[in-house]
C-alpha cells in the first residue's frame, strides 16, 4: 500500500543529509517507496527481479566498464516502475555520470535522492525499511477507522452523498466524485471547514486539475495519480480510480491544503474506492434504465402509436403536461456520417436538460410553448462540448399527443432545410418555410440554392456600389405589395430614392417587376436569400 512517498522519504532522510538532488516534478515526489533496494553494480539482469516502487540505493562506482547500461539508459529502464534513486556518492564521484544522471531524472520524472557518502548504506537501507514499515502499519489503521466510519452509516435514498459527507467529515477535506470523463457528480464540504466554494472551484478549474490521466506504473497512477499539488489557494488532491472489473467508470478525491494530501488519505481513497465503484455502477445501470424508459415513451408520442390517454399519463411521468402547449426543436447534424447509435445513446446521457430522443437525421426535444429554444441549444452545446455542428428547427406549438406528433415532423423538416440552406446561426422556425415545405426535394439538392443565386446574381455584381440596398429594397418592395409609400416608409429613405433602386433593379435584372410571374420568382428566390442570410 502507498504508505509513504517520495518526499517523505527525502525528509526523513534529513538525519544523514538527505535532500532531492533532481527529478524535482512533484509527480515523481509522490511516488509511492514500498522498500528499499542495494545495488553494487548496476546489472540489467538485476532489475528482472526487483518489486515494484523501490528506492534503488547506488553505490558511488555504480557504473564502471564492466556494467552493461549506461546511466540514462538506467533510468529509462526503471522510471516507470521504480520510486527513487537515493545516491549515497555517485553525483559526486564521476561528473560526467552525474549529469547523464541529472538528465534523465529530469527528463523522466524520477527523483535522486542524495545522503552523504560515508553513510553506512547497510544500516540506512534497514532504517528506511523499518520507516516504511511504520508508515505502512499506520496507514492502514487510518484507513481501517475511515472504512469503519463508511459502514457505520447507513444510507437511505443517496448512498454516495451520505458516503461522500462521512468521508469529508473523517477526514476535514472536500470530498469529490467525478464520472469518467471527469464532469463532477458530486461534491461534498465536510461540515465545519474554512475551505469556500470559491477556492475548490478555482483549484479544479486549474490546468493541473484538467491534467491528462496517463498511467504509467503497475499500479496504475500516472500523471496526476495519486495527488495533484500545486492547485491554486496552495491546494492539492488525493484522487482514485472507481472501477468495475477492468473499466473506470469514475474517480473519487479529497481536496484540500497541500499538507494535508498525505499517504493516509491516498490510502484511504484506495480501501473505500471499491464500495464507491458499486453504489456509482448502480446508479448508472438505474439511469441508464430510466433513460431507454424516456426515450421509448418520446419515441411512442412522436409515432402517435399509442392512445392519447396512455401518451398523456407517460408524458407527465416525465414532467411533461400535454394539456398546455408544447413544440418539438430538431437539432441535425451537419455531419450525419459520425452520428452512430452508441454516439446518440453516450449523448443523450450527458444531456439532461429536457425530455429527448434521437434517430439517425438528429435530436428531438419536447419544450414548452415558453421555454426559448435558444436556452435549449446552449445547453446541448455544452453538452457536446462543440464536438458537432448543428442546423436548427422548431415545429409549431399546440396542445395534445396529436399536435406533438405534428411539431415533431415540422421540426425535423425546418431543420433539414436549415441544414440545406446553410442556416447556422439561429433556430428556423417551420412557420418561415412557407412554399418552400413544398419544394424541399428541390431545397435539398442544391437546386433552389443555385437557384436563388442565379436570379439575385445581377443585383450584387452592379457597379452601383449599393452593397445590400438593391436585394433589401426589392425584398421590401415585394413584401408590401409593390406599395411605393409603404416600402420606403419600410426601408426609412425618400420615395424618389426608391423609385430609382427599382429602374435600376429593372435594368440590371432585364425583367418587368409589374409582371406577375415575374414577381412570384423573385419572392422565392428572396425568401431563400433571406433565410440564407439570417
Amino acid at each position: 500500500m502507498p504508505a509513504c512517498t517520495v518526499r517523505e522519504l527525502a525528509a526523513w532522510l534529513g538525519f544523514v543529509g538527505g535532500q532531492v538532488a533532481s527529478g524535482f516534478h512533484h509527480h515523481g515526489l509522490d511516488r509511492a517507496v514500498e522498500s528499499v533496494v542495494r545495488v553494487r553494480l548496476v546489472s540489467l539482469q538485476d532489475f528482472q527481479d526487483i518489486s515494484p516502487q523501490s528506492a534503488i540505493m547506488l553505490p558511488p562506482n555504480a557504473f564502471t566498464h564492466q556494467t552493461d547500461v549506461t546511466p540514462d539508459e538506467f533510468v529509462k529502464l526503471i522510471a516507470d516502475t521504480q520510486a527513487v534513486i537515493i545516491d549515497t556518492g555517485l553525483l559526486t564521484y564521476d561528473e560526467k555520470i552525474s549529469k547523464d544522471l541529472r538528465d534523465a531524472s529530469n527528463l523522466y520524472g524520477i527523483p535522486i535522492i542524495s545522503i552523504h557518502s560515508d553513510s553506512n548504506a547497510i544500516t540506512i537501507a534497514s532504517q528506511i525499511n523499518e520507516f516504511i514499515h511504520e508508515k505502512q502499519v499506520k496507514t492502514a489503521r487510518v484507513a481501517r477507522e475511515a472504512q469503519k466510519a463508511l459502514g457505520a452509516s447507513h444510507p437511505q435514498s443517496d448512498p454516495l452523498r451520505h458516503w461522500g459527507t462521512s468521508l469529508a467529515n473523517h477526514t476535514g477535506l472536500v470530498f469529490i466524485l467525478e464520472d469518467e470523463f471527469r464532469a463532477q457528480i458530486l461534491q461534498v464540504f465536510p461540515t465545519e471547514t474554512t475551505y469556500t466554494e470559491q477556492a475548490a472551484h478555482e483549484a479544479l478549474a486549474s490546468y493541473a486539475a484538467k491534467a491528462a490521466i496517463k498511467p504509467a506504473t503497475p499500479a496504475g497512477f500516472g500523471a496526476d495519480f495519486p495527488a495533484q499539488r500545486n492547485l491554486p489557494h496552495h491546494m492539492a488532491r488525493a484522487i482514485a480510480p472507481l472501477r468495475i472489473g477492468a473499466g473506470i467508470i469514475g474517480f473519487m478525491s479529497l481536496l484540500g491544503d497541500d499538507e494535508h494530501i498525505t499517504p493516509d488519505l491516498i490510502d484511504i481513497l484506495l480501501q473505500t474506492a471499491p464500495s464507491f465503484a458499486f453504489e456509482l455502477g448502480k446508479l448508472r445501470q438505474k439511469k441508464l434504465t430510466s433513460q431507454n424508459s424516456s426515450i421509448e415513451d418520446l419515441d411512442a408520442l412522436f409515432a402517435g402509436s399509442l392512445p392519447d390517454s396512455e401518451l398523456t399519463r407517460r408524458a407527465l411521468n416525465h414532467g411533461c403536461d400535454l394539456t398546455l402547449p408544447h413544440r418539438v426543436l430538431c437539432a441535425t447534424p451537419a455531419d450525419s456520417a459520425g452520428f452512430s447509435a452508441q454516439w446518440r445513446r453516450d449523448k443523450l446521457e450527458q444531456f439532461s436538460k429536457a425530455w429527448a430522443t434521437a434517430d439517425e437525421t438528429g435530436l428531438y426535444i419536447l419544450i414548452s410553448a415558453e421555454q426559448q429554444p435558444e436556452v435549449i441549444i446552449a445547453a446541448l452545446r455544452a453538452a457536446f462540448n462543440g464536438e458537432s455542428a448543428f442546423s436548427y428547427g422548431v415545429g409549431s406549438a399546440g396542445i395534445g399527443p396529436k399536435n406533438i406528433k405534428s411539431s415533431y415532423k415540422e421540426a425535423g423538416l425546418a431543420a433539414k432545410t436549415a441544414l440545406a440552406l446553410g442556416v447556422k446561426r439561429r433556430v428556423l422556425a417551420y412557420s418561415e418555410l412557407g412554399a418552400l415545405e413544398f419544394l424541399f426535394p428541390l431545397l435539398e439538392n442544391g437546386k433552389l440554392a443555385e437557384f436563388s443565386q442565379e436570379t439575385l446574381a445581377p443585383l450584387f455584381t452592379s457597379d452601383s456600389g449599393q452593397d445590400m440596398a438593391l436585394p433589401t429594397t426589392l425584398d421590401a418592395w415585394l413584401s408590401a405589395h409593390g406599395n411605393g409609400a409603404e416600402a420606403a416608409e419600410r426601408l426609412s429613405v425618400h420615395r424618389n430614392t426608391l423609385k430609382y433602386r427599382l429602374t435600376k433593379i429593372e435594368e440590371l435584372l432585364g425583367k418587368n417587376l409589374n409582371d406577375p410571374d415575374v414577381r412570384l420568382t423573385l419572392q422565392l428566390a428572396l425568401k431563400i436569400w433571406r433565410l440564407r442570410q439570417n
